[in-house]
């Protein structure tokens, strides 16, 4: 974390990415709440100021050029050393992560972008979702990291990842938690809203749901079978 940096270097750091003109500053702050391989088209939707193929393309040349930024894979962009990372994030509000994470995943869904994962996606719709106090609580982006929350959990199991599953679970429980007694649902149509457009999202919700519909099936023959009464005993004529 930025307060557990020693303060030299700190301040070598801010000053800097202090010296910077707007738009790299801008493209630091995108790159630094997104995270690791992130794509220049992630950058240009979820900037609140356009940038041209071109104007963008130059600043993230720039950063590379400067050491800030190295190039992720041969499509994206991140910070070479993480603490430069956090310094970055230290100079962001609250309020500007959370609109930036709220961004970041309407782009995911909204994209045909087959490397993100629902652990991603989860994590930025949790960001998202929080707010100062429970009464600044976004509904329905707690939902959506309630859902890619599990989806992530059921494919942490499937690679035999017990701990990342568990911790995945246990922090959709937290958000179920903080969802008012007044929310509705979160049935399947609601949830097919969420990753329209999106295949592989798609298919990971209709997967889940399809389990989760056959272990509640079961559970209610279960429960059926154990309270009816016997079969009646046919008497011998």
């Amino acid at each position: 974390a930025l307060h557990e940096l020693p303060d030299t270097i700190t301040g070598a750091v801010l000053l800097r990415i202090d010296r910077l003109l707007p738009s790299p500053k801008l493209v630091l702050k995108i790159v630094a709440v997104a995270g690791k391989d992130v794509r220049a088209q992630l950058i240009a939707d979820v900037a609140p100021a356009k940038f041209t193929t071109e104007e963008l393309q130059y600043e993230l040349e720039y950063l590379v050029s400067l050491d800030i930024l190295i190039r992720d894979t041969s499509h994206g962009y991140c910070f070479r050393h993480d603490m430069v990372r956090e310094v970055v994030l230290g100079f962001l509000t609250f309020a500007q992560k959370r609109f930036l994470h709220n961004r970041i995943a309407s782009y995911y869904v909204d994209s045909q972008d087959k490397n993100v994962s629902p652990a991603t996606l989860a994590n930025h719709f949790e960001e998202a979702a929080k707010g100062m106090d429970p009464s600044e609580l976004d509904v329905p982006a707690c939902k959506r990291a309630i859902w890619f929350l599990k989806v992530a959990a059921e494919e942490a199991m499937r690679a035999n990842e017990i701990d990342d599953a568990n911790k995945y679970l246990a922090r959709s429980q937290v958000l179920m938690q903080m969802l008012p007694s007044s929310s509705g649902p979160f049935d399947l149509e609601s949830a097919l809203g969420l990753v329209d457009g999106n295949e592989k999202l798609l298919r990971q919700v209709l997967d889940q749901f399809l389990a989760n519909s056959s272990a509640s099936l079961a559970r209610i023959q279960l429960l059926v079978e154990a309270n009816l009464p016997p079969p009646p005993v046919e008497r011998e004529r």
